[in-house]
């Protein structure tokens, strides 16, 4: 259900401004919004409250250090438990924060975590370089095995692409010529894409041998390291080998220093952040409110069931000092009026699932407990399988005690259960618990076997069709008439008609209407001739375009088909796993038993998944469209930062 709301005035006096900005923060309830000025910033009249420079200078300060916060808690080796944060935040609560402290704090964890990654990245890179120069060292050594040269003074290795391997020949020779006849070139496959290839040279001839090269453009492989130049590749491959070694133990010293480092000062980077957070939002939300010589006044939403609440809370807080009334909304576009949802008890989770779309808009219907009773029925119909709908339900609980504080995981949890628990009803009735494994093993036959008897399953399915999109149509008149709407209410109602028209026809072919084709044509006839009356009155020239959105409908009606596709589709993998489980011998065992279990969880894997997804494209394409208003804005109270 949507909550009523009141439209609420505070009125208090100017000196109050602070203490009663830190006060809405901390109550959270209300919705702010602009108050509205008869003329702006005219003597004798309210005027907007303007933040004096050292609050702007503090609101600069604090959107710098919020900046430098949120560089830095990515860097953290591990994420703080929130009751750390919670325990770290109480440091820094109260009505006079310590900007300085909070700045020293901020950028002294931003200082050492950047610290930190840039010489871990460092030293990664440099031992990125080293692996890969040992690499080469490597496919050179075999080149040098019978030369004795040494990299950096009597020889030059280089990496060039295979496709330039006929190039190497005219440059053999012009390093003979232009250097001397001591020179020598010696190459080989490095991988199928390069050659690496080594010159060897009298000493002191290197930069002319490096001249031929870059002339070339060939750029000839770099020492890394000084300590490695003018050693035998043996003595360069032991030098590398220990370096190597020194920089996995300087990295795992780094990784225990960040680790200690994020345990220690880790929650405080996040409270600081949530605290920052709250007071930029108490500096930025004075913008929406006015103030004259004397009084400062706030306007804003509240649920009409927390207005008393609040009005005594200000009055025990505030005394004398501010008040509290309503105001008028009949006036107002419903669209500015936000809008909270507001279900109770198994019907709540299922808020998420209609976050894809912008709020409905302020008294008009709120679908969610359609939407959560269509969305689990459909995906146990698919699903339906009891062993996976146990396996759905444990991994959610588990999971939801594991991330609960988090409202979101909470209630995408609390809906997976659900969703596990349709399956479990389904899969006692097609008597499916990991695929046949009840038939096979303990000779129990299903109530309705869904691979034995597909035609009724998708009768079944469209049956879902038949009774979903009527209903969305229904929802659709109901509240066209409900809110003065009468043309896409007779729009919606002529559709209805329609579709009913054709559905009896089709019954009556099928030889399921009673009387025969006699009543079933004058029933339809008479039925699509409403319907037309009614898109004619609604939509004027346009109803033709009506009568096309009645055979669309058929579709609509026909895509629920995909519920029977689905299912069978999952029930083949598992009857296919429980096939390879029950080969014969020692392979039933050592092969069977592994690879039937892959095979389930994958089956699980796309049972979550599949069946999810169509449910809510049956929910988001057939059926919302039809009814639903997502013009609303939502309602966001002016509140601290959530812990999680």
């Amino acid at each position: 259900m949507i909550a009523a709301m009141e439209r609420v005035e505070v009125v208090f006096l100017r000196s109050e401004l602070d203490a009663m900005i830190a006060f809405l923060q901390e109550q959270g309830v209300m919705h702010m919004e602009d108050v509205p000025l008869a003329l702006e910033n005219y003597p004798g009249y309210l005027h907007r409250v303007h933040l004096p420079r050292e609050r702007k200078e503090e609101f600069d300060t604090l959107e710098e250090l919020r900046r430098l916060a949120r560089e830095a808690m990515p860097l953290l080796a591990v994420t703080p438990l929130l009751d750390a944060v919670d325990a770290a935040a109480r440091d820094f609560a109260g009505d006079n924060p310590d900007i300085e402290a909070w700045g020293n704090t901020v950028r002294m964890c931003h200082r050492t975590l950047r610290s930190l990654a840039r010489r871990r990245l460092n030293i990664q890179d440099n031992k990125d370089v080293l692996r890969n120069y040992r690499r080469v060292l490597e496919n050179v050594a075999p080149l040098m095995a019978e030369r004795r040269a040494l990299l950096g003074v009597t020889a030059k290795a280089m990496i060039i692409p295979a496709a330039a391997a006929e190039d190497l020949d005219d440059l053999e020779k012009q390093i003979i010529r232009d250097v001397g006849p001591e020179c020598d070139l010696a190459r080989r496959m490095m991988d199928r894409t390069n050659i690496v290839a080594v010159v060897t040279h009298p000493a002191g001839r290197g930069d002319a041998v490096g001249e031929i090269l870059r002339e070339r453009g060939i750029i000839p492989l770099d020492v890394p390291d000084k300590t490695l130049t003018g050693i035998t590749i043996e003595e360069a491959l032991r030098r590398i080998d220990a370096k190597l070694r020194g920089f996995d133990a300087e990295l795992e010293r780094l990784g225990v220093e960040r680790a200690e480092f994020s345990l220690a000062q880790g929650p405080a980077l996040h409270a600081l952040d949530r605290a920052i957070t709250d007071r930029l939002a108490q500096l930025s939300v004075v913008r929406s409110l006015a103030e004259s010589r004397l009084v400062t006044v706030v306007h804003g939403w509240i649920p009409t069931d927390t207005y008393e609440a609040f009005r005594r809370a200000v009055q025990q807080r505030f005394g004398a000092q501010a008040v509290v009334g309503r105001l008028p909304q009949t006036e107002l576009d419903r669209r500015r009026i936000p809008t909270l949802l507001r279900n109770y008890g198994i019907f709540k989770p299922f808020q998420l699932i209609l976050r894809m779309f912008d709020p409905p808009k302020y008294g008009t219907l709120d679908p969610t407990w359609i939407v959560a009773i269509s969305f689990v029925l459909f995906y146990g119909f698919i699903l339906g399988d009891a062993g996976y709908g146990l396996f759905i339900v444990g991994v959610a609980a588990w999971a939801k005690r594991r991330w609960g504080r988090n409202e979101l995981m909470r209630d995408a949890f609390s809906i997976a259960q659900w969703m596990g628990a349709s399956s479990i009803v389904w899969g006692i009735v097609y008597g499916e618990f990991f695929g046949n494994l009840p038939e096979l093993y303990l000779g129990l036959h299903p109530l309705f076997h869904r691979m034995h008897q597909p035609l009724v399953l998708l009768g079944v399915a469209v049956g879902y069709g038949i009774v979903h999109v009527p209903i969305s149509l229904v929802l659709g008149a109901v509240e066209g008439y409900r809110h003065g709407h009468r043309e896409h209410a007779e729009e919606k109602l002529g559709m209805l008609l329609g579709l009913a028209a054709l559905l009896v026809a089709v019954a009556g072919i099928l030889g399921y209407f009673p009387g025969g084709m006699g009543p079933t044509l004058l029933t339809a006839g008479l039925l699509f001739a409403a319907a037309i009356v009614l898109l004619v009155h609604a939509m004027g020239a346009m109803a033709a375009m009506g009568v096309m959105e009645i055979i669309g409908l058929t579709s609509n009606i026909l895509s629920y088909g995909r519920l029977m596709a689905l299912g069978l589709a999952s029930v083949v993998l598992a009857d296919l796993a429980n096939a390879v489980l029950g080969m014969p011998g020692w392979s039933g065992i050592v092969i069977g038993i592994p690879l039937a279990g892959i095979i389930h969880l994958l089956n699980i894997g796309i049972g979550v998944f599949s069946p999810t997804i169509h449910s809510l494209r049956l929910n988001y394409v057939e059926f919302l469209p039809k009814f639903y208003e997502p013009e609303g804005r939502s309602y966001e109270p002016f509140r601290k930062e959530l812990s999680w």
